[in-house]
């Protein structure tokens, strides 16, 4: 809906910056999902979907009782297929060679997809005229892993083995009661017969169903899976979801539900089982009990729940009309919702696990892109075991500690590692390296602070002690200060013996900086004011920086006049380094203040709050320059980079967004992080370093920003919409050729703007 307004607004008015700001905004700061395709249009609603392995075709089963196969590429169709979705699911055979559908008339008919040729139908068998039902319509079909056989179940509660390249009959075998579904075991040699009162799992061979078999009890069975490692069996039954041991037939766990379960599956890892309900809910249990149930949540009922198969993504699909992809670890959407104009029926990845496939009701199926090109260029997991991380200035080194008291330094473009020398008695606190990263402080819980040579590895002169444990390292040229509780200490690293600090007794502090000379510091504790001191003396200069609340953020400007105080409150105020005296009047960011930065040229002052917004503001005057797009969590970080040109912040949701200054537009796709990350950009502003809590490293290339045009940002929103606007000011539905004659003009012109091919480079 913002999208249409926006760009309503851009096309009556192109000149309408703030429209064309927040529409560039909201095509590239927020993970949209985007069109491969135009919308496939059938008859009816679209129920079943499939891709065929090479992805050059798509298959879609609709109400109307047609399986539609699609060329992948052109969104043509190239021909339909009777199928009878009342009954069921079609199936496809893992080469792709064969798919079975389901007639009218009881049979299942088995085709080649790539030409549409029907190879063969198959009926079961009819048993003797004094058993009752004679004949049984089908349905289920399932293919083997290998492809080579086709498993069909009945409603007379026959199941049946047949060779899938001609069809003949391998092996039957009876059961007491209508059977609606067949799954073939992961691994083969097994199949799973779903009926109303029990689960059956045969052993099978290419021409018999052996007499040895598992039974599950369960009452009314809607659904069943294997684990990826056939391990394990899940099987919904009404509001109640089953795991079973496969190889004993033991239950290992049960998860009951108020509503009914519509779907359920497991993560690829087996650990976790996710089952969606009637009461719009999605529950993630967990198979130890001793791991709370995760929650995700949709408009209305659940109609299916898929993972990825390789990590911890999943898709739901939902009578709300969208489909969301879900991150398991974070309990968060992945991405914005594929949205429909009524219930999605079942949402599916391709093989390339890039895309996914909506089926709606609304008659339509649409193929999104998911996942795009992140400019990531090294991704450095797990350096060392989880520790403290500190990143150098530049971005070039990050040191990290041990849990063992040993702090290692690892070259970002190489990942080259050197253990340092020095390692500490007790754990490691804090990391520091000095302004040009050629020494290294690190600090421990028993007040010592080392100093190293980064190149050589070795101690630089005896450790410096102080009483209680170190909280907080900052440099200055050759000076050192170093926060505990009770006060900072200001070492002379050039002096390598009787070394003695100058003490500021500043206790309880927690935010402080040197000014660009070194000549003077800032400083605030738990109290409502700041303080500047003389840093060779330690003694006080001019009047306390008075602020209504606690104060967690102090710095200087880069010219080393001003300096800013900010905090809780809901205010930041500028002040004149020189003489204390107040610059601005107190900014209200309209939240408490997290972070501040000043600007290369010290005339902008950038603030990020706890309600998410990023501000630009005039340092000499306290008046609002310019507001980003507001974080769904609060700011985490914010600070410009060398030229002044951009600032890269980082939030509550682990999130490294870059924006140009001038224009407040995001200069590419953000990153999200598994875990909360510190972000920097280096000396020359061509890359990115971000560094994890859970010890990952991963370097991003910074792009060079080319604003697009006000034609551009109206050929991707129309691509995004599937829409354009009509010359009377209306919207009308893009036919193929538009769709894809905007989808080429994007792409040519700015590639960051389209779907992209995703590179994963390793070392």
């Amino acid at each position: 809906d913002a999208l249409v307004i926006l760009a309503r607004l851009l096309h009556e008015n192109p000149s309408n910056t703030l429209a064309r700001t927040r529409l560039y905004s909201a095509l590239t700061g927020i993970r949209l999902p985007w069109p491969v395709l135009p919308s496939l249009h059938h008859e009816a609603g679209v129920r079943y979907g499939a891709f065929t392995p090479d992805t050059r075709l798509i298959l879609t089963a609709s109400r109307d009782g047609m399986l539609n196969v699609w060329d992948a590429t052109s969104a043509v169709r190239r021909f339909t297929l009777p199928h009878d979705t009342a009954r069921g699911r079609f199936a496809l055979s893992g080469d792709g060679s064969r798919v079975a559908t389901l007639s009218t008339n009881g049979a299942a008919e088995v085709w080649q997809p790539n030409d549409g040729q029907r190879l063969f139908e198959i009926r079961h068998p009819e048993r003797s005229k004094n058993t009752t039902p004679s004949k049984g319509a089908i349905t289920a079909v399932e293919f083997s892993p290998d492809s080579t056989l086709l498993a069909t179940v009945g409603s007379e509660g026959r199941a049946c083995l047949w060779r899938s390249n001609d069809g003949t009959l391998a092996a039957t075998v009876d059961h007491g009661e209508p059977l609606h579904s067949v799954i073939f075991h992961p691994l083969g040699q097994k199949l799973l017969i779903v009926g109303t009162t029990n689960c059956w799992l045969w052993q099978f061979s290419s021409n018999a169903i052996a007499s040895s078999v598992v039974i599950f009890p369960c009452a009314n069975p809607t659904a069943a899976e294997f684990d990826s490692a056939g391990k394990k069996l899940l099987v919904v039954a009404g509001s109640v979801v089953e795991v079973w041991d496969v190889s004993t037939g033991t239950k290992i766990r049960s998860y009951a539900d108020r509503r009914d379960f519509n779907a359920a599956t497991f993560s690829p890892d087996g650990d976790w089982v996710v089952a969606g309900n009637n009461d719009r809910t999605v529950s993630a249990f967990s198979m130890d009990t001793n791991v709370a149930p995760r929650i995700f949540r949709h408009a209305r009922a659940i109609n299916s729940v898929r993972f990825r198969s390789v990590d911890i993504f999943f898709l739901t699909a939902s009578d709300d009309g969208a489909a969301r992809l879900w991150s398991l670890d974070t309990s968060t959407m992945n991405i914005e919702a594929m949205r429909h104009g009524e219930g999605v029926a079942d949402a599916l990845f391709d093989p390339t696990r890039n895309k996914v496939l909506t089926l709606s009701e609304d008659r339509t199926a649409r193929l999104w892109f998911v996942q795009r090109a992140m400019q990531v260029e090294k991704r450095l997991p797990g350096l060392i075991a989880p520790g403290y991380l500190e990143l150098s200035k530049d971005g070039e080194l990050v040191a990290a500690s041990d849990e063992d008291g040993s702090v290692v330094v690892v070259r970002t473009r190489n990942l080259e590692a050197r253990r340092m020398g020095a390692v500490h008695q007790a754990p490691v606190t804090t990391l520091a390296f000095d302004t040009d990263a050629r020494r290294l402080a690190s600090s421990d819980a028993a007040g010592r602070v080392i100093i190293t040579d980064v190149k050589t590895g070795k101690p630089i002169g005896a450790p410096l002690v102080h009483g209680n444990s170190v909280r907080a390292l900052r440099w200055h040229s050759n000076v050192l200060a170093v926060v505990t509780a009770t006060n900072v200490s200001l070492w002379n690293t050039l002096e390598t013996t009787n070394r003695k600090p100058v003490t500021l007794a500043s206790p309880e502090t927690q935010t402080f900086d040197f000014s660009p000379d070194g000549n003077r510091m800032v400083m605030a504790g738990s109290k409502p004011f700041a303080q500047l001191f003389d840093a060779h003396t330690g003694v006080p200069i001019g009047p306390r920086l008075d602020h209504p609340n606690a104060l967690n953020q102090v710095q200087f400007s880069a010219n080393g006049k001003l300096v800013v105080t900010a905090g809780k409150g809901n205010a930041a105020r500028v002040w004149d380094a020189i003489t204390g005296q107040p610059v601005t009047p107190f900014i209200r960011p309209g939240a408490d203040v997290k972070c501040v930065s000043f600007s290369p040229d010290s005339r902008i002052l950038l603030t990020g709050s706890t309600d998410g917004t990023v501000c630009l503001w005039d340092s000499h005057t306290g008046a609002l320059q310019r507001d980003f797009v507001r974080f769904r969590k609060g700011v985490v970080s914010a600070e410009f980079n060398a030229d002044g040109k951009n600032i890269i912040t980082t939030d509550g949701e682990h999130w490294v967004n870059v924006y140009d200054v001038n224009s407040a537009l995001p200069v590419f796709e953000p990153v999200q992080f598994k875990a909360s990350a510190l972000a920097r950009f280096s000396s020359d502003d061509r890359r990115l370093c971000v560094t994890t809590s859970d010890s990952t490293v991963v370097l991003i290339k910074a792009p060079t920003f080319n604003p697009p045009n006000t034609a551009l940002l109206m050929a991707t929103t129309e691509l995004i919409l599937g829409q354009k606007i009509n010359p009377r000011g209306g919207w009308e539905n893009l036919s193929p050729e538009e769709f894809f004659t905007r989808q080429r003009a994007i792409t040519a012109v700015n590639w960051r703007l389209g779907p992209v091919p995703s590179a994963i480079i390793y070392r």
